[in-house]
């Protein structure tokens, strides 16, 4: 993946990264064009994997080595679990609240026929349940998430 630290002060030049270490020893001898050191820089996502994830968190310069460190490798239930959270918590609490997340892998058609198979009926009646209807029921509570071809319910 890589990032460009966009310097606020517009006399100065930006630079590539792709991690916090090559972020820190750059912009510790970036100067501006009278010789001052740069402080300040807007980070911006340019190329990889998670860059839905990356602006939904907005991602600053006081934020990126949490980002480096908790959220730039994560994909499936995690990915969709720190999605979720975004709209519930602030980003240094997240991490802590994602174990009390529910989530649900599947289709509410899937999971309803899951709830069915736990259940003794008799036999031939499950034929008769509208499962994507039955399943949504049961998930009413849940925020239904998309990440490429899998689908997630999640609720805390």
């Amino acid at each position: 993946m890589s990032y460009f630290a966009n310097p606020y002060d517009e006399s100065a030049a930006g630079f590539y990264f792709t991690d916090m270490e090559k972020f820190n020893s750059q912009a510790a001898t970036n100067q501006n064009s009278e010789g001052d050191p740069v402080n300040e820089y807007g980070i911006e996502f340019i190329d990889g994997s998670n860059s839905a994830l990356f602006t939904r968190l907005n991602i600053t310069q006081h934020t990126l080595e949490l980002w480096f460190e908790e959220f730039e490798d994560l994909e499936g239930q995690e990915l969709a679990c720190v999605l979720f959270l975004v709209e519930h918590c602030e980003i240094e609490k997240i991490i802590d609240k994602m174990s009390e997340v529910s989530v649900i892998c599947g289709t509410a058609e899937d999971y309803a026929q899951e709830q069915i198979d736990n259940l003794e009926l008799p036999e031939g009646l499950s034929e008769y349940i509208d499962l994507e209807g039955y399943g949504y029921m049961l998930l009413t509570d849940y925020t239904e998430f998309e990440i490429g071809d899998e689908i997630y319910f999640l609720t805390i």
